[in-house]
């Protein structure tokens, strides 16, 4: 029995160090046809167009809320994991070693951000963005690289 508990208790501090920026989303997060699904090549992006224009103040310094990129297989969201956005740094194209279908900002708040967010095939080229948040959008190919600004 002892060994038992030595083992599991060893087994969870393994768990624990090994996690990271990327993780499985487990807790519901998204949640499958609670959002629209959207394809990314029928969607134009453009700077900021999560940003309302009433709500920029060129005096005030916008901090934006918190914010998930969820990176999922299925091409409607779903076997999805997730990059907390604040953790992402600028104007750098991260790739991953597997390739998805989809991807979803989950944004609690539907305010928007105050920065873009791209999607990209194998190579970095070319980005795609995502233009809004809370919208699930699946793309024609795999992509398996993330980036913002």
């Amino acid at each position: 029995m002892r060994l038992t508990v030595a083992t599991l208790i060893a087994v969870l501090y393994v768990g624990a160090t090994r996690a990271g920026p990327l993780s499985s989303n487990k807790v519901g997060v998204v949640v499958p046809g609670t959002f629209p699904i959207v394809d990314l090549t029928s969607v134009k992006g453009t700077p900021n167009v999560t940003l309302s224009g009433k709500d920029a103040k060129p005096d005030v310094v916008q901090q934006d809320p918190p914010a998930t990129l969820f990176l999922c297989r299925d091409r409607n969201c779903v076997d999805c994991e997730g990059i907390d956005l604040a953790t992402v740094p600028e104007r750098q194209c991260l790739t991953l070693d597997l390739l998805y279908n989809s991807a979803i900002i989950s944004e609690p708040s539907n305010s928007g951000l105050s920065f873009e967010v791209y999607i990209a095939p194998p190579g970095c080229n070319p980005l795609y963005q995502l233009p809004a948040v809370n919208i699930c959008y699946f793309t024609p190919a795999p992509f398996d690289s993330y980036a913002r600004t």
